[in-house]
């Protein structure tokens, strides 16, 4: 959420200087007076050059987001308290947010960052994790063990995994859970601040 509102504050100009921290070493840009100043770092950083250039304007913004899914996103479970679709309990907590898709449709990683973690547990089916800075957006009940290795570079539009029913799972969809810092947030925030970027 910080770092929505902080990409938004500098795109409105609010703020006079701003640092982008990226996987890999970091660089510093500078804004001011709607001119960039940039380290030596920077001119090699894509990541922190993309967001800049969006920033000021000279590119389109889905270079640097990406939806998780092409189409029209139709939620089928949003985030929090929900009916337990088993049916054991009346009322479940739902970690994350669900999108109906055909089973097999392409997933793609909404944001720059890397692989954190593929597994698959009872619940999720097989996953994928990604990092993106104190951010990390999980991927579940994916149609197979997505092939893609810890620590590997994803960039937004990269395909990462295929839409399944693995796991706890009453039908083909995407889960995903997004947290920062290790706490749940709702992914309908990162969902909407990219469909305003298209």
């Amino acid at each position: 959420m910080r770092l929505l509102l902080v990409l938004s504050f500098i795109a409105s100009g609010l703020i006079v200087s701003a640092q982008f921290n990226t996987i890999g070493p970091p660089s510093i840009c500078r804004v001011r007076n709607g001119q960039t100043e940039t380290d030596a770092g920077l001119k090699n950083d894509t990541v922190s050059n993309n967001a800049v250039n969006v920033i000021a304007g000279k590119r389109a913004p889905l270079e640097w987001c990406h939806p998780p899914l092409k189409g029209n996103l139709r939620v089928s479970s949003g985030f929090g308290k929900r009916r337990n679709p088993f049916g054991k309990r009346t009322s479940e907590n739902h970690s994350g947010l669900d999108i109906s898709a055909k089973s097999g449709t392409p997933v793609y990683a909404m944001l720059p960052g890397e692989v954190a973690h593929v597994g698959y547990d009872q619940r999720s089916g097989n996953y994928i994790k990604l990092r993106h800075g104190s951010f990390t957006v999980s991927y579940c009940h994916l149609i197979r063990k997505p092939d893609i290795r810890v620590g590997s570079r994803v960039v937004p539009g990269q395909i990462v995994a295929h839409v399944g029913s693995t796991g706890r799972s009453t039908g083909p969809h995407l889960h995903i859970t997004l947290k920062r810092n290790g706490r749940l947030l709702d992914p309908a925030i990162l969902l909407d601040y990219i469909s305003r970027q298209s």
